[in-house]
């Protein structure tokens, strides 16, 4: 009996750290989005391709990293802040409106930038919680 309250009192605090990461993360991801239209403009999207890389830092980190407190924070960062943060759904957005206008060679420019910044910065963040 002891058990399960553990667990579900467990499980209810680490939804509430991702749900906070969560929040975190998206607020970020706005204020990232806003920055890069006021420094770039608003053609392509520096912001999906900024927030993408930040975010796959980030949990490249937090993968490797040990926490010497309670390990709610890998939840919490990964799952709740680097999925607020990263966008896949608005990456994928900007790809179907550039097929959409003929922009072949934009729609393999950003998949590419994405998926190769992306890995690297894994790679980094990977590198650094060593």
């Amino acid at each position: 009996m002891f058990d399960n309250k553990y667990r579900i009192k467990t499980l209810a605090k680490t939804l509430l750290y991702i749900f906070l990461g969560g929040g975190f993360g998206s607020i970020s991801r706005y204020l990232v989005a806003k920055f890069s239209i006021n420094t770039f403009g608003t053609g392509y999207s520096v912001g999906t391709l900024l927030a993408n890389i930040l975010a796959s830092l980030i949990l490249g980190f937090v993968a490797v990293k040990t926490f010497e407190s309670e390990q709610i924070w890998k939840p919490m960062i990964a799952v709740g802040f680097c999925g607020g943060f990263s966008t896949y759904s608005t990456f994928s957005l900007e790809l179907y409106n550039h097929l959409q206008n003929a922009e072949y060679g934009f729609v393999l420019m950003h998949i590419g930038l994405n998926l190769i910044l992306c890995l690297v910065a894994i790679g980094l963040g990977m590198m650094l919680g060593r």
